[in-house]
């Protein structure tokens, strides 16, 4: 028996060294997610050894029990019994601090992609809000946009995606007022495409496409070159292609956009009422869209639910 407990020992003494050894090399500053194989291959290891250590201790306490021997020999197991059950402690712990560590780390780098994605965001409209269509400026706010987009894909914490939802919506709201002419109705008609042409007074030009191609097109101007004069630059009036694509399609919700007001289930009135407090008018406005509608100035009923 001495010397099954000798090689337990040994071997007890050899696992503790490699899981050691696990432990310090592993990078705590490594990108994985919590749970990587190196986690799994220190826990795995660990638990093997308190696995077999308990049945190795269960298995000699019986079997002295049985034979009615002293239990000198169970006690010598009970040192590497209790140190592989430590070692198991301990490197459950030291996974529960690395998920720690790598949750707050994620999270770190979320809150900071938010804040220049945001950021971002902002610098574009801001490029945008005087309604010009000048070609550089346009340039300009397609690359912050593209960028924020790339950016995006850096933000893994569910809150911070949708925190940056909600600024997304709120600049989409507020270039869509810019991007479209504003009335005296509650219409919002599209730009025309004399604004993408570029010319200045697209407001009121009367031009064909054709027209307004020919009167902003660019050209090659021959010029002799001197000492103290530069060459002039073509300059192309039109607005970027790409930039217009990109621009003028951020306006529109994601395919996978999920539109929670959708969830809000407007004809489940209860607990309002049409004779008091400040949602009155409002229950009569839904109350009777419940039961009515309307085409072209004519008034139906709707089919009960």
């Amino acid at each position: 028996m001495k010397s099954t407990v000798y090689y337990i020992n040994k071997a007890t003494s050899i696992g503790v060294e490699k899981l050691i050894r696990w432990a310090c090399n592993t990078d705590l500053n490594s990108k994985r997610a919590p749970g990587g194989n190196d986690v799994r291959f220190g826990i795995m290891l660990a638990s093997s050894m308190w696995i077999v250590m308990i049945v190795v201790l269960v298995v000699a306490i019986v079997r002295d029990s049985t034979l009615g021997a002293a239990l000198a020999s169970s006690k010598d197991l009970v040192a590497p019994t209790v140190a592989a059950t430590g070692v198991l402690i301990a490197v459950l712990a030291f996974a529960r601090d690395k998920g720690k560590i790598e949750r707050d780390r994620a999270d770190a780098r979320s809150r900071i992609m938010y804040e220049q994605c945001k950021q971002g965001l902002e610098s574009a409209h801001n490029l945008l809000k005087d309604r010009n269509n000048d070609r550089i400026t346009w340039i300009r706010a397609a690359r912050l946009i593209l960028n924020v987009k790339h950016l995006t894909q850096s933000i893994t914490t569910e809150e911070y995606r949708l925190a940056y939802e909600l600024a997304e919506d709120d600049v989409r709201a507020r270039l869509y007022e810019v991007l479209s002419q504003k009335t005296d109705g509650p219409e919002r008609p599209a730009l025309p495409p004399a604004f993408f042409f570029g010319v200045k007074d697209w407001e009121t030009t009367k031009y064909t496409l054709d027209q307004l191609a020919i009167a902003t097109s660019g050209g090659v101007h021959v010029q002799a070159v001197s000492d103290n004069h530069n060459v002039r630059e073509p300059v192309s009036l039109n607005l970027e292609v790409n930039s217009v694509k990109v621009i003028m399609g951020f306006l529109d919700y994601p395919i996978e956009y999920v539109d929670r007001l959708y969830q809000a289930q407007w004809k489940d009135l209860s607990g309002w009422s049409d004779s008091s407090g400040p949602k009155q008018g409002a229950y009569r406005y839904l109350n009777h869209k419940k039961r009515k509608y309307t085409i072209n100035g004519k008034l139906f009923d709707r089919e009960p639910a």
